[in-house]
């Protein structure tokens, strides 16, 4: 599968609530194209809906490191923070 394939999985698999199988999707992303930040934000956004918030919380932190000037990404880790 593509990249674009695995960030559709997991969105399809996030919609219905099967939230194993969509951060099974965000990790396979991760491994095709580990230096694609869209990939990790996918796999954050993943354990936030599935409230596994210290993991979401750690993936978002590194994104942010990667990025200070992203907002959406600093709105993101509020959210779980609050």
């Amino acid at each position: 599968l593509t990249l674009e394939d695995r960030f559709t999985l997991a969105g399809l698999y996030a919609a219905a609530e099967k939230y194993a199988d969509a951060e099974r999707e965000a990790r396979l992303a991760i491994e095709s194209a580990p230096t694609d930040p869209r990939a990790a934000r996918l796999l954050a956004n993943v354990l936030s809906w599935k409230k596994d918030y210290t993991d979401a919380i750690r993936v978002y932190e590194k994104l942010i490191a990667a990025s200070p000037d992203d907002a959406d990404l600093k709105r993101s880790l509020a959210q779980i923070l609050l």
